[in-house]
This record gives structure tokens, C-alpha cells and sequence, in this order.
């Protein structure tokens, strides 16, 4: 894939992580205070093919559009900015990230503190594009939230839950 795979969205929201659309994938992710956020796309072994700066921000969401991404296409973010972990900014574009949106991931993540310091791409699992333009959502209706009615909280779960013991293990 070459740089002119890529097409602007210009103006245009697009639904959080990747959706699949006619001829190629649409990426966004919710990053306001980043000043930059690349998508890598990987081969099905997990060898890095291209990235790709998003380059539209609007309202604290970064998204672009590739053409000729299909399903099972892997995938991940770095992403960047101010590194200032006592204001709540902990950016490093070195580090590899899971797409936070990411309805799939290519395989269990198996930590290794020191292999993600000295090489996250090898370490983290790769987010996937899934097509669930035929998932069947039973007549469930989005909520209908606003943006001044709506508090973001962002977790992890594992490590927001593991030490609780009244919720079990597995």
C-alpha cells in the first residue's frame, strides 16, 4: 500500500474505530490532547506494511479513510504528544497501541514489561478490521447521549479489576 491509498474524509464524523465502508476502511479514534495519530497496518505474520499520519481532527477525534482495506486487515495506533504523566499526559509514539475501539484482536496479550519498553510492535496484539454491517442488533436502539450529558471514563479493565476480589477471576 502506498500514500495515495489514502483518501480524506473531510468534514465528516465517522463511527470510533474501524468501519468497514465501499471500497476500503475508514479508522477514527477519540485522542483531544494528542498531537498526532498514526495507523500502522500489518501483514497477518505481524510485519509492519505502512503508516499512515490521520489526518483530519475535529472535536478531539482523528480519522481518515484507506482504500482497499478489507476484514482481517491487523492494525494499530501510536499516537502523540505531551509526556506529562503528573497533568494526565502520558503520550509516547514510540509505543505501539490497541485501537481502544477495536471489536477484535488478533491474539491474547502476553505482558512483557521489559520487550514493551524496548519494542512494543512485537509485544502488543494487533487490533483487527471486522465487518459487522450484518451484525443483528435485535431492535436495540443507541442511547441517544449528548456530549454535555456524557462523562468519558477510560480504564483498564484487567488492572481496574484484578485485585477485587468480589469479582471472579474468570
Amino acid at each position: 500500500m502506498t500514500n495515495e491509498h489514502f483518501v480524506l474524509m473531510s468534514g465528516k464524523e465517522a463511527p470510533l474505530g474501524a468501519s468497514v465502508r465501499d471500497g476500503g476502511c475508514n479508522f477514527s479514534v477519540w485522542a483531544p490532547e494528542a498531537t498526532k495519530v498514526t495507523l500502522i497496518l500489518y501483514t497477518e505474520d505481524e510485519k509492519e506494511i505502512v503508516r499512515y499520519d490521520l489526518p483530519e481532527k475535529h472535536d478531539g477525534l482523528w480519522f481518515g479513510f484507506v482504500a482497499n482495506v478489507k476484514p482481517g486487515q491487523l492494525y494499530a495506533y501510536s499516537v502523540d504528544g505531551r509526556n506529562e504523566p503528573k497533568n494526565g499526559l502520558s503520550f509516547d509514539a514510540t509505543k505501539i497501541l490497541i485501537d481502544p475501539y477495536a471489536k477484535k484482536i488478533n491474539r491474547p496479550i502476553d505482558w512483557n514489561y521489559e520487550l514493551y519498553l524496548n519494542d512494543s510492535g512485537k509485544m502488543i496484539s494487533k487490533s483487527v478490521v471486522v465487518d459487522d454491517t450484518s451484525f443483528d442488533w435485535q431492535g436495540v436502539k443507541k442511547p441517544g447521549l449528548t456530549k454535555p450529558g456524557t462523562i468519558l471514563y477510560e480504564t483498564h479493565v484487567k488492572g481496574f479489576t484484578k485485585l477485587r476480589a468480589d469479582i471472579p477471576e474468570e
